[in-house]
């Protein structure tokens, strides 16, 4: 055998027989015992990195293939590019090696890197301004993880490189900040650390309001000021020492005389403003009482009053209607479209000094409802028809109202207290009318009672024996019964004049005879006989004439009213 170089070789054989030469056979190769080359490797993350994942790309020569180990692990076959994934902090490797066609392997490519996903710490910033300064300059040190990068961002504008220290020159009078981040060679960011001041380089504003004016008459007083970032404020009362206050400054039992108040104050940035004073003079000397005119009665259907007001030379007036709040005013004072109820018009004066008097009242209550008809009732008659010449009623109504009373269309006047008794009424028909007049003057609808006084009927008298009630006389030579009327009836309660027109009646029958049985109460003519003398004094003894009359005979009496008495019977 013999030691080949590499490069092609052959073998060529062919058979001699008998002189003669075969066709020669021939075999061809080529001899490879070179390693292929290293591997290039290429996409190898730079170290160091925050990215947990890689994807690394290697060559070598053609047809060749690839075993790779991960971080010093066993060698196995890989191709290209060679992804890795979720690797953990810390540093990591690769190495590649190239086997060629017929089995020689390549020395091993390597790459190493670490990976870092762990920001640094937050900057440190000192010299950094705080609250508030008068300082338009600001130089602040920033310190952070070794080989970190700073950025910055000023008045949290854009973020740009910046080292330590930060330099910051002819800041405007406001708010500004400082923002600082670092990164780390691997590319984490940290957290930004942020600083933040104001300056100012104007006194604060101050002034003082509320408080009183000129003369006054109250004791106690409320101070209000106001002042524009300031730090520290300080009040002095009537010339004495300053002390820290705040508004509003609330002064009680002030003694009459000058009294005084000063505010001062400084802001955080050492700035102060100019004192500011202020004064005045409590007097509580009250004037008298105003005097008012022109109020209404205690109670009144008007819903309108005027009422007047006098006081000192130079006084101005304060009034309050209807417990309102008080306001200025000027006499008189007008109300008009007033509700039902209580008003009032309170009126006090006010001298120069500001002081008021006590005040004046007039209340009233206006009443514009009137009062329910009243409740009236007859008590006597007990029905709508009486003979009696006397009546009683009764009223009730809202209390505290006036009743007025009209009889029988007579003007209304007081009734006096219920129950009310009428005496001396004529026959016929009469009527109460009842109204009530609250304290107003609001009138009540009115309420009334109706009844008939009724001439009695003549009564039918028994007579004694010994009366003779019909006799026999001669007149004009004809016979003729003369009747006694006084004899047999009684006006019974009836009141009128003694000369009365009586009408008697005495029944018949249709041939004009008297008849002998007791007729009907309904009996009417042509079944009786009238006779009306008109001269008749009732009771008395005058003869009721009537010629050719037959005994016995029925008889009535009847007045001028209507009414009739019983049928009575006439013995002779």
């Amino acid at each position: 055998m013999y030691a080949l170089a590499d490069g092609p070789h052959s073998f060529a054989v062919k058979a001699v027989k008998d002189g003669k030469e075969s066709d020669v056979a021939t075999a061809s190769w080529s001899v490879d015992a070179t390693p292929p080359a290293e591997p290039v490797l290429s996409d190898v993350p730079s170290s160091p990195t925050s990215n947990k994942t890689a994807s690394i790309s290697f060559s070598s020569e053609p047809a060749a293939s690839f075993t790779c180990s991960v971080d010093g692990s066993s060698y196995s076959a890989c191709s290209s590019p060679k992804a890795l994934s979720a690797l953990s902090d810390g540093a990591h490797s690769i190495a590649v090696k190239a086997t060629d066609s017929v089995g020689n392997v390549s020395a091993a490519a390597t790459a190493a890197w670490t990976v870092d996903t762990v920001g640094p710490a937050k900057p440190v910033l000192s010299g950094a301004p705080s609250g508030y300064t008068s300082d338009t300059d600001a130089t602040i040190a920033v310190s952070a993880e070794t080989g970190a990068s700073l950025e910055c961002s000023v008045d949290s504008g854009k973020w740009d490189g910046c080292a330590s220290p930060v330099e910051m020159k002819d800041l405007t009078e406001a708010a500004h900040s400082l923002e600082v981040r670092a990164t780390d060679p691997a590319g984490n960011t940290s957290d930004v650390t942020k600083t933040e001041w104001t300056v100012d380089r104007t006194a604060p504003a101050l002034a003082v309001s509320g408080s009183p004016k000129g003369t006054v008459n109250t004791k106690s007083a409320a101070i209000t000021f106001t002042v524009e970032q300031a730090d520290s404020v300080k009040c002095s009362i009537d010339d004495g020492p300053y002390t820290d206050c705040s508004s509003p400054i609330q002064l009680t039992d002030l003694a009459d005389g000058v009294h005084r108040v000063a505010v001062k104050a400084s802001d955080a940035a050492g700035n102060k403003a100019l004192v500011v004073t202020d004064s005045w003079t409590v007097n509580t000397a009250k004037p008298a009482v105003p005097d008012l005119r022109g109020a209404p009665p205690a109670v009144t259907g008007a819903t309108a009053a005027t009422i007047a007001f006098t006081g000192a030379t130079g006084s101005v007036f304060r009034c309050s209607t209807d417990g309102g709040s008080w306001a200025d005013c000027d006499s008189p004072v007008s109300m008009s479209g007033l509700t039902d109820g209580l008003h009032s018009v309170s009126v006090k004066q006010v001298n120069a000094a500001g002081t008021e008097s006590n005040a004046a009242t007039a209340s009233w209550r206006v009443d514009t409802i009137a009062p329910a008809a009243p409740v009236v009732a007859l008590t006597s008659p007990s029905g709508v028809t009486t003979t009696q010449a006397t009546a009683s009623f009764t009223y009730s109504g809202e209390p505290g109202a006036t009743a007025l009373c009209s009889v029988d269309g007579a003007a209304f006047a007081p009734c006096g207290n219920s129950p009310v008794s009428l005496t001396g009424l004529a026959f016929g028909s009469h009527t109460v009318v009842v109204k009530l007049v609250d304290a107003a003057g609001n009138v009540s609808d009115t309420a009334s009672r109706s009844w008939q006084i009724e001439v009695p009927a003549p009564v039918v008298l028994t007579p004694s024996a010994s009366t003779k009630t019909v006799t026999k006389k001669t007149v004009n030579g004809a016979g003729t019964w003369a009747i006694r009327a006084g004899l047999l009836f009684s006006r019974g309660g009836d009141t009128r004049s003694a000369t009365e027109l009586l009408t008697v009646q005495v029944a018949v029958d249709s041939a004009g005879r008297p008849v002998s049985t007791k007729p009907s109460d309904a009996l009417a003519p042509p079944t009786v006989a009238s006779f009306t003398n008109g001269v008749l004094a009732w009771p008395s003894s005058g003869e009721l004439l009537r010629a050719s009359i037959a005994q016995p005979v029925w008889i009535r009496v009847g007045n001028r009213a209507g009414r009739w008495s019983a049928w009575a019977k006439l013995v002779g």
